[in-house]
């Protein structure tokens, strides 16, 4: 199974998406990576699950149309992680956790995997340029509620860099209190 996983990631990263519907891709592609393993497992006589087909699928997914593996799996914990920092391409990525504070991970992406990531990052808002040009860029992915600033060069002097805010249900900082009016400036 994870033959097939590690088949299907090499062959799809090669393929391009459409920017029209990268907001739903996430979700179309993991049904249709789960169907594929589901048909594979049995044309080559492995036994497999459901269960195991969808999480095999959003893996894929993961790498192919997401944020890469771990910081998608970083992103679930909301309750605990705020932010995710990327300083290079093959340093560690940082975090802000709510109770150890910055902490570093041993998950690293190297140049081509971060550029993945950032095309994914700026496909998922329509009309966002991030090139030499454009070198700067804030984006919101909606799929997990997180606001992204990423720079490449010129903006920075080689690496690609980002920070990951994932936005959280309760306001945490003074600007938002008065934002979602939970006290007035008076206050």
């Amino acid at each position: 199974l994870s033959a097939m996983m590690k088949t299907l990631i090499e062959a799809q990263m090669k393929e391009t998406f459409p920017e029209e519907q990268f907001d739903i891709l996430y979700q179309l592609k993991t049904r249709e990576y789960r169907q594929y393993f589901l048909d594979e497992a049995i044309k080559k006589g492995i036994e497999i699950t459901p269960h195991q087909a969808l999480i095999m699928g959003r893996e894929v997914a993961n790498w192919i149309v997401g944020l890469g593996s771990p910081i998608e799996n970083l992103a679930l914990d909301n309750e605990n992680i705020t932010d995710i920092y990327i300083d290079s391409e093959n340093s560690p990525l940082y975090i802000e956790h709510a109770k150890f504070g910055i902490c570093h991970t041993l998950y690293r992406y190297s140049r081509p995997l971060l550029e993945r990531s950032f095309r994914n990052i700026v496909l998922s808002e329509k009309g966002r340029k991030f090139d030499d040009m454009n070198p700067v860029v804030d984006v919101v992915v909606k799929r997990h509620s997180m606001r992204t600033h990423l720079q490449r060069p010129p903006a920075t002097f080689g690496p690609l860099v980002g920070a990951l805010r994932i936005m959280q249900e309760a306001p945490f900082t003074y600007p938002q209190y008065l934002y979602f009016k939970s006290f007035n400036p008076f206050f």
